[in-house]
């Protein structure tokens, strides 16, 4: 038997898998894990998801990003792109979601 993919052989005691009615040696299939994450019912992609260790470390993330904004911020501001307004708004944006995602572990502390 031949993979559909690549051609080679497959020894009778290879393994091998069935892709969308195709034969596939284990070298053209690649095993990977998706990750998601489910809250509450919602599923959510693995970019959408930030893990972190403790409050510090996130605290800590958003400070470094709300300075990250703040440059490209400045940046844009100087810049003569024809986007430059829209630019500008997203990283506003980003900046006070930071701010208060920041303020609201910093509450959590207060309680």
């Amino acid at each position: 038997m031949k993979c559909n993919y690549c051609g080679e052989e497959i020894c009778q005691d290879e393994n091998f898998y069935i892709v969308s009615d195709q034969i596939c040696c284990k070298k053209c299939c690649e095993e990977n894990t998706h990750t998601y994450y489910i809250v509450c019912d919602e599923t959510y992609e693995e970019d959408e998801v930030t893990p972190f260790e403790n409050k510090e470390e996130a605290i800590e993330n958003y400070q470094e990003d709300i300075i990250l904004f703040k440059k490209r911020l400045a940046e844009m501001e100087r810049s003569n792109s024809p986007y430059k307004n829209i630019h500008i708004e997203r990283y506003k944006k980003k900046i006070e979601e930071s701010q208060q995602l920041i303020e609201m572990l910093k509450e959590d502390e207060e309680d």
